[in-house]
C-alpha cells in the first residue's frame, strides 16, 4: 500500500514540476491532474504572498507556487500578469 502511495506522490510531483503553467488563447492553465484554468481577462485581483501568486476572479481562486517555476518563465509570467488591468494586493 505504501508503494502505491509513493508512486502516486512521485507522479504528481513530476507532473507538477514539468510545464507547471501553460497560457494559450488568454487562458492560464495549471498543467497537472486537477489543475485549474483561469481566463486572464476575468482576473480581478493578484496577491503576491509567501512565494505564491494568488489570482482571483469573482468566483474562482488559483494559487501559483513560484518556487517550481524556472526564472525565465517566472519573468514571463510576471510580465504577463502586470499587463493586466487588475488590483495587486
Amino acid at each position: 500500500m505504501l508503494h502505491i502511495f509513493l508512486s502516486i506522490s512521485y507522479f504528481y510531483k513530476y507532473l507538477k514540476g514539468t510545464n507547471y503553467l501553460i497560457t494559450e488563447n488568454g487562458v492560464l492553465k495549471q498543467n497537472y491532474i486537477f489543475g485549474k484554468k483561469m481566463n486572464l481577462a476575468k482576473i480581478k485581483t493578484i496577491k503576491h504572498f509567501a512565494g505564491e501568486y494568488i489570482l482571483r476572479t469573482e468566483k474562482r481562486k488559483m494559487t501559483i507556487t513560484i518556487d517550481v517555476i524556472d526564472k525565465s518563465s517566472l519573468l514571463d509570467l510576471t510580465t504577463e500578469l502586470k499587463k493586466l488591468d487588475v488590483k495587486w494586493i
